[in-house]
């Protein structure tokens, strides 16, 4: 009683911004209990079965349930072929990750924080991120949609380079003009709020490139608002869509512009700066990352790391180590 009188005493003394603010980690951190207590599988990951009775099995030494398929007869584990699937990591330890990851936090600042090497909050990382970017592929556009490509310099960061010297943070490109040094990110929003964001190629971006990427996002029948690049031509006559082609800053009013799109390149290329450069190879990761918060940015963060976790924990995202360093990358593209 004594002590519940002194924590009284010690939020009433509080000012009502830090009295709010005390209340958010408090509600934060009761959802967060609650999807790690909420594990219990709705189908059973072998048979599909989704009426059988899953028994409880003990746990792991991680901490991990594991459960009894009643019609299969099979074990496994709460998070089956999630993210956080075979990781020794407890399940606090990946939300720390999703945090800082959305909150955009380097992986050093979550490296220390979290009392952990390097090497695995990277991991963590990029095995979320590649969870992402996979979520981002169900997002359609319709109606009134935006596109524009804008440029970075390619990065090798973290690849010993033996093909030419070292080039030292904010060097331009050795060639000139729009060379394959230049990494191509183009940007698609419509007026609902979604946002895809896509490495397209390197150098100029061709009619297949464009075609490739965001045929299957793009409705049929929707009206694209593009500059005069001549690469959507393809994609247009493919989905049916309407072209609408700004020439001149006198083609745009207030309904036909591009100038959402082109806020999210100056906010794209603001955060990809604080980054201090993104290996090439992974630039989809994170703009799949950089689109997901442009399009949750009126979520509270428990909010997002609730969608997340339930939306990432529906579907097969599981992915090794050793495939985080070679699966959708854009050397491939």
């Amino acid at each position: 009683m004594e002590l519940t009188t002194k924590y009284a005493d010690v939020f009433n003394s509080l000012s009502k911004s830090e009295s709010n603010k005390l209340e958010k980690i408090i509600i934060d951190i009761c959802k967060q209990r609650m999807l790690l207590t909420n594990d219990r599988p709705s189908f059973c990951p072998l048979c599909g079965c989704t009426e059988a009775k899953f028994i409880k099995r003990g746990k792991l030494p991680n901490g991990k349930q594991r459960y009894f398929c009643s019609s299969c007869s099979t074990r496994f584990v709460c998070d089956v072929h999630s993210i956080s699937y075979k990781s020794n990591q407890p399940m606090e330890v990946w939300f720390k990750v999703i945090e800082d990851t959305i909150q955009l936090k380097s992986i050093k600042y979550t490296a220390k924080e979290l009392d952990l090497t390097d090497i695995t909050i990277f991991r963590l990382r990029h095995k979320f991120l590649h969870a992402l970017e996979i979520l981002m592929q169900e997002i359609d556009l319709e109606n009134l949609i935006e596109m524009d490509e804008t440029y970075v310099l390619e990065s090798n960061k973290g690849t010993k380079q033996e093909t030419r010297l070292p080039r030292k943070r904010g060097e331009t490109a050795l060639e000139r003009g729009l060379s394959l040094q230049q990494i191509c990110c183009t940007f698609a929003c419509d007026r609902s709020g979604n946002v895809i964001a896509k490495c397209t190629g390197r150098g100029l971006t061709t009619q297949d490139m464009m075609n490739r990427s965001f045929a299957p996002h793009v409705s049929s029948r929707s009206i694209l608002i593009t500059d005069k690049g001549k690469s959507y031509r393809k994609l247009v006559e493919r989905q049916r869509a309407h072209w609408h082609i700004i020439e001149h800053v006198t083609d745009m009013d207030e309904v036909i512009h591009i100038n959402t799109v082109n806020q999210l390149h100056d906010w794209f290329k603001r955060i990809y700066k604080s980054y201090r450069g993104v290996a090439s190879k992974y630039i989809n990761r994170y703009l799949a990352l950089f689109s997901f918060i442009k399009r949750c940015k009126a979520l509270e963060i428990s909010e997002i790391k609730s969608l997340l976790y339930s939306r990432i924990k529906e579907r097969q995202t599981y992915v090794t180590n050793k495939q985080v360093y070679s699966e959708h990358l854009v050397t491939a593209i």
